[in-house]
């Protein structure tokens, strides 16, 4: 059994922390090396693009979804 928890710290995202516990051990991971691991979306929330569900999904099935999913997101 394991147990990860976030830790937000006294400034925020900089002193957030992961804390992590499997068995009798305690890891702790800092944000500067979540950063490493993981690469964080630091675009605005305007430069995205939602599609509505009529554009994704078409009353028909098939491969014509498929293509329609594929063309919105590449």
């Amino acid at each position: 059994m394991a147990t990860l928890e976030k830790d937000e710290g006294d400034n925020p995202p900089r002193t957030t922390t992961l804390k992590g516990k499997v068995g009798r051990r305690t890891m702790e991971m800092s944000f500067d090396t979540i950063r490493q691991v993981a690469n964080f979306d630091t675009k605005e929330e305007g430069t995205y693009y939602y599609p509505p569900n009529r554009e994704i999904y078409k009353q028909n099935h098939g491969e014509e979804i498929d293509q329609n999913m594929k063309d919105l997101l590449f």
